[in-house]
């Protein structure tokens, strides 16, 4: 396998994990939102609310750090190959 074939398998297994990572996230969402139009005139939907958009700010910024670490680790490992 030549280097241009390992990086591409390594962007495209990111990718497949980013999505189904995101994927998740959008059904957890998905979820909360259904369970707080279900539940009203409480303080659950505002507590629900709020702790989702954290949940999916952590999970998008998780996400971020997952792409950047796996794309330094590929340049990493291609800028050793080349020396």
């Amino acid at each position: 396998m030549s280097s241009d074939q390992k990086q591409a398998e390594g962007e495209s297994l990111l990718n497949s994990v980013a999505e189904s990572v995101e994927s998740a996230f959008g059904t957890i969402a998905a979820n909360v939102k259904a369970v707080s139009n279900a539940v009203s005139r409480s303080s659950l939907p505002k507590v629900t609310k709020r702790e989702g958009k954290k949940f999916v700010r952590k999970s998008r910024s998780l996400l971020r750090r997952v792409r950047r670490t796996a794309s330094e680790s590929l340049n990493r490992n291609k800028r050793r190959r080349t020396t």
